[in-house]
């Protein structure tokens, strides 16, 4: 028979107070086999960088996006016109049989 690992139930996790004394730290880790996430409260500064780096993914993204769209859309009349003409073609092709 093979022996369980000892496992905390998750209804007897234990939270914790911070530390009273020193300085307060308000990082919070959370580890586990493969990595640890680091949470940290921003500043003002940090918010604004923050804000402003998800501001210019954004727009990257909506001018890629729409760089995208005009790509398409200038394809779908090429194929558009080109249908077109070998419709009317093939037409006239008929017409002379």
């Amino acid at each position: 028979m093979t022996q369980q690992p000892d496992r905390i139930p998750v209804d007897k996790i234990e939270i914790l107070p911070p530390e009273r004394g020193g300085r307060s730290d308000d990082r919070v880790y959370h580890s586990w086999e493969r990595g640890t996430v680091k949470i940290i409260r921003l500043g003002p500064l940090g918010g604004m960088v923050m804000t402003l780096a998800l501001g210019l993914m954004f727009a990257f993204g909506l001018v890629f996006l729409s760089g995208m769209l005009l790509i398409l859309i200038a394809a779908l009349v090429i194929l558009g016109g080109g249908a077109y003409v070998a419709n009317r073609l093939r037409g006239l092709g008929r017409l002379r049989r």
